[in-house]
């Protein structure tokens, strides 16, 4: 099971301020697959403002330069990898599988 406690904000993976927790079940064996922390007022406002000064550079930037911005999100994924691989600093419950 995973846990959930962070969200894309200005280009980094940020640890949401919300408190509400929701359960994320799998539809198809309708077993619990995740806990998932909600972004709140101010993480919105984080993203928010992201987006603003995102689109302000959207606006003067040429061809080459959208495509690097564009290309950043799969990079900080693929950053990540090992981490999201070997589960580190994800918390599973004791007994569960790593699959």
């Amino acid at each position: 099971m995973w846990n959930i406690e962070r969200a894309y904000i200005d280009r980094v993976f940020a640890t949401v301020q919300g408190k509400e927790i929701v359960q994320v079940f799998n539809p198809a064996t309708e077993e619990l697959a995740a806990i998932a922390k909600l972004s709140n007022r101010d993480d919105a406002k984080r993203a928010i403002s992201a987006t603003g000064r995102a689109q302000k550079a959207l606006r003067h930037a040429g061809k080459a330069e959208r495509i690097e911005i564009l290309e950043h999100l799969p990079a900080a994924v693929l950053a990540r990898t090992e981490k999201i691989r070997n589960h580190r600093g994800i918390r599973r419950p004791a007994g569960t599988r790593n699959g």
